[in-house]
């Protein structure tokens, strides 16, 4: 998906920082980038899904709002989870949802 958004493009990850203060968890792109920071797990762990999240939701309403065929969004979806065991609409979700609840 094209992020014609102003905020940082996932995949985001959580990184456990207690040294650094009150926040002991942030997320970001990478080990140097931070895009938000948690005091909890389950806090970090939802926020760093939100991009997947996005993704997935958006593919969904593609699917019902503009009539774009289930097998043409898999197709796409193929190409983006590339070595995965099923690149489908619904698998691409799952995989949001599970990330947000550290599955």
């Amino acid at each position: 998906m094209e992020n014609k958004n102003k905020f940082t493009p996932g995949p985001w990850y959580v990184h456990d920082r207690p040294q650094q203060g009150l926040s002991n968890y942030t997320i970001g792109d990478d080990e140097t980038s931070v895009v938000a920071w948690a005091s909890c797990r389950a806090n970090a762990r939802l926020i760093s899904a939100a991009p997947d999240l996005l993704d997935a939701l958006w593919f969904i309403v593609k699917a019902i709002k503009y009539g774009v065929s289930t097998q043409e969004l898999n197709d796409s979806l193929k190409e983006a989870y590339a070595g995965k065991d099923n690149g489908s609409m619904l698998y691409a979700a799952e995989l949001a949802i599970k990330k947000a609840l550290g599955e």
